[in-house]
């Protein structure tokens, strides 16, 4: 977000969360663990300010998260000779980051692979709209190439279908 608004906005995106929750978040370091609950409320604050001028800024933070520290905390996770490795890895790289769902692969085809959120707020896009960004950003990374960049739609645990 820092690069993204000026220091204004930042502040203005901060200032809608509680004074804990902000501490923490400015404390926080990349690698640091963060609530669920306290990235989702700066997401929806974030969103208030970005929304109309960059709509896909949420796609973008969940790749930027991965381009920029991915490959250095996760090498291991993220760079698989093939998709199916990249999918039936044993540790799942999207409970890393959030530990209160996971995100299961339900079908796939050649070429395509369908996941469900799992244990999520119902209702929410900006996970699934992160996840979107990081999952193709990992994708790219992945040493099997698999990203295709399009058409993600996310399903939460009620079976209802976004599109983000």
């Amino acid at each position: 977000l820092a690069h993204s608004l000026s220091a204004d906005a930042l502040e203005a995106v901060l200032s809608r969360l509680p004074a804990d929750d902000r501490a923490l978040l400015t404390a926080a370091s990349v690698t640091d663990d963060v609530p669920y609950r306290v990235a989702l409320a700066l997401w929806r604050s974030a969103d208030i300010a970005l929304a109309d001028v960059d709509p896909h800024w949420a796609e973008r933070a969940g790749a930027e998260a991965i381009r920029v520290r991915g490959m250095q905390l996760y090498a291991g996770l993220i760079q698989k000779p093939t998709p199916d490795d990249f999918l039936d890895q044993h540790i799942s790289l999207f409970q890393r980051y959030y530990r209160p769902g996971d995100i299961k692969v339900t079908a796939r085809t050649l070429g395509s692979a369908t996941v469900r959120l799992v244990g999520f707020e119902a209702g929410d896009q900006h996970v699934c709209r992160r996840r979107t960004g990081g999952w193709v950003a990992g994708q790219r990374w992945c040493a099997c190439g698999a990203a295709n960049g399009g058409g993600a739609r996310c399903v939460g645990d009620s079976g209802v279908g976004t599109w983000c």
